[in-house]
């Protein structure tokens, strides 16, 4: 059994062990290399046990295709995180860099237990497991008010977001006396059902509209994106929105008879959400802040694919999620580079960047076409088949929307690349750019031209986990 869960044993012990760096004099270069070698390993194990198929722990964890496939998302978007880090990460991670992976590798290890939970309790202490240490991570800043204002809202609102599931827990239990999730699906073909159940499941969705930031409980973002550092928000923003999709997915898939009947409440959350995201996104100056409003709007996109509740609208989406990794982290990376560079977020940092980083700024010009959903990058293509999967179950309407919206953000994305490439910088001379950065952007500007030209493997991957999920 221990093969089959080896990737959370790893991650488990690579925890521990970062835990116990902090009781000893370790400089943070030795640190950051080996989580770069951890993060590496975790990926080749998961890998290797892509393949496995079981159910464990009383049928309470399931290992399959998508669970892994899930799991080797997560465990490349935390690699992406801790390659971010450098000499001039801020003082404070610096000198609790070993708590600092500590953290990320629980918080990691939360979201992976998240995909295979297939019972209420195991379900929800993988997600406070995931939640909780990111909370901490948000306000590890303590030197920055901003930081420490934005920790303690994540955890007010995400205790509020976690107290509202578990209230809905307890309200699905009383109907069905049983904490599987296989014996509730079961259990709601049949079940007659009623208002009390329906509010019980709404209230139940609530820490997973949370985590990707949903209306209306999305809220905390601008100010927690604002606030935390620059690799804690792109963390948030990337890797724990995989998370949260693909437990909807899980739970949409189990839960079929229960949220077809909410379907159209779903869809107007999903059109409220990507509105609201992207008209307040276009009043931004400040880049973390219209990233967090964009987010937003991008989790509404992919609300459009899940509530379709069929296998092309959910493939679709986890197809868009993992590109967004990509795309959303490349931005990120840029932004990081700026503010260690010139200490400021706003977006009048990226002032020239094209002519004193002629590379960063085409990865970022790409990575922001493409969260546009402009043709032919792997963004359209994404938001292509989300939306053919709509037209498919005739909401024409919806994606007349949906597309209005990506044409606002166009916009708002255009005016970050128009700093870049528009404006004199204020220093002449070129920006310091290192090896790994460099291999990085010109990994994502292929990943983002070829996956929108040649989707097929991209796309085969994500049908292939998703039919694991349904059958």
């Amino acid at each position: 059994m221990i093969i089959y869960i080896l990737p959370e044993i790893l991650t488990f012990l690579m925890a521990v062990f970062f835990l116990l760096s902090a009781f000893k004099k370790i400089s943070m270069e030795t640190l950051h290399k080996t989580g770069m070698f951890f993060s590496i390993i975790n990926i080749l194990i998961i890998l290797f046990t892509i393949n496995l198929n079981g159910l464990f722990f009383y049928g309470t964890y399931k290992i399959d295709f998508f669970s892994q496939s899930i799991k080797f998302i997560l465990a490349v978007g935390l690699f992406f995180i801790i390659f971010m880090a450098d000499k001039r990460i801020e003082n404070t991670i610096k000198k609790n860099y070993g708590e600092f992976l500590f953290f990320l590798f629980s918080s990691n290890l939360g979201m992976m237990m998240l995909s295979s939970a297939l019972e209420f309790i195991t379900l929800f202490l993988s997600l406070e497991l995931s939640s909780y240490t990111m909370f901490v991570l948000v306000g590890f800043l303590k030197n920055k008010k901003i930081s420490a204002e934005a920790g303690i809202k994540y955890l007010f609102i995400g205790a509020v977001a976690s107290a509202l599931t578990l209230y809905g827990y307890s309200i699905i239990f009383s109907y069905f006396g049983d904490t599987s999730l296989q014996a509730m699906r079961i259990g709601s073909m049949f079940m007659m059902k009623d208002v009390i159940l329906y509010i019980g499941f709404i209230f139940f969705l609530t820490a997973f509209f949370f985590k990707l930031a949903i209306l209306p409980f999305s809220f905390w973002a601008p100010d927690v994106y604002q606030g935390a550092s620059t690799n804690v928000t792109a963390y948030i923003a990337t890797v724990s929105k995989v998370a949260g999709v693909a437990v909807l997915l899980r739970i949409f898939v189990y839960f079929f008879p229960i949220f077809a009947d909410q379907e159209k409440i779903l869809i107007l959350i999903s059109i409220l959400t990507m509105t609201f995201g992207n008209l307040v996104a276009v009043q931004q100056k400040e880049l973390k802040r219209l990233l967090a409003y964009s987010s937003i709007a991008q989790a509404g996109y992919m609300l459009v694919g899940l509530v379709m509740f069929n296998k092309s609208g959910m493939s679709s989406t986890l197809f868009y999620v993992t590109a967004y990794l990509v795309m959303n982290f490349t931005v990120f990376l840029v932004i990081d580079q700026v503010e260690k560079e010139k200490g400021s977020t706003e977006l009048t940092a990226l002032k020239g960047l094209s002519q004193r980083a002629p590379l960063l700024s085409l990865s970022l010009l790409l990575a922001l076409l493409s969260l546009g959903g402009v043709p032919p990058f792997v963004g359209f293509t994404g938001k292509w088949f989300i939306f053919s999967s709509a037209i498919n179950k005739g909401y024409l309407t919806l994606v007349l929307i949906a597309f209005l919206n990506s044409v606002i953000s166009v916009y708002y994305y255009l005016l970050v690349a128009r700093q870049a490439y528009l404006f004199m910088p204020d220093e002449k001379e070129k920006m310091k750019v290192t090896v790994p950065v460099r291999v990085y952007s010109y990994f994502s500007i292929v990943f983002i031209i070829v996956m929108g030209f040649y989707p097929a493997p991209l796309l085969n991957w994500a049908e292939k986990a998703i039919r694991y999920l349904v059958g």
